[in-house]
């Protein structure tokens, strides 16, 4: 409905904005082909009217879907391409977001040496910027490959940071992943106890 009361009005920003909130919907729900169609929708549409900031977000979440389907490359080229609009038109925040998000495409694609290269500049980058949220990602990132390159205590101590700061956020949802972290690391020392 808001789709098109925006579309009567001639409101194409709130449109296009609405668009992308339907996308993430549809997304989130695991309906990707209509994530995708939504997002492509907004892309050609902000392409048109010039909107290079939400071109660069359209272009993360188009990384984010690519992600989730498996697409490590598709999603790497989508990431780029925001992360080159993000430094062209400043957010220096979602540049932090779009190195961990990078970083997840190599660690998923076995190249552990890139994904750490990418997950120390975001954390580097979130750090400078006082970003707690986005430092808690990197380190989160950065945990996932430590583990995969079985440097088990570093990686405890990147997921316990990243728990920290999701507690200290009040964000018990985003805090389970980093929990998860920690008890594979448990595991993979054996102290089974502790993983429990």
């Amino acid at each position: 409905q808001a789709i098109a009361r925006y579309r009567a009005q001639g409101d194409l920003v709130n449109e296009l904005a609405a668009y992308n909130s339907l996308a993430m919907l549809y997304l989130f729900a695991g309906e990707y082909t209509k994530a995708r169609v939504y997002y492509e929708q907004c892309l050609h549409d902000y392409r048109l009217i010039g909107n290079q900031p939400a071109i660069g977000l359209i272009y993360n979440n188009l990384g984010a879907l690519a992600t989730l389907l498996g697409n490590y490359a598709e999603a790497r080229g989508y990431y780029e391409e925001s992360l080159t609009i993000r430094r062209r038109v400043g957010g220096r925040q979602s540049e932090a977001l779009i190195l961990s998000n990078l970083a997840i495409t190599w660690h998923q694609s076995n190249n552990q040496t890139k994904a750490l290269d990418y997950c120390q500049a975001a954390l580097q980058l979130s750090i400078a910027l006082g970003e707690r949220d986005t430092e808690a990602y990197a380190r989160l990132c950065l945990g996932h490959v430590l583990a995969a390159l079985e440097r088990w205590s570093e990686a405890n101590a990147a997921y316990q940071l990243a728990l920290t700061l999701r507690r200290q956020a009040g964000q018990p949802t985003q805090a389970l992943e980093p929990l998860a972290g920690l008890a594979r690391v448990a595991l993979a020392r054996g102290e089974f106890d502790q993983a429990k």
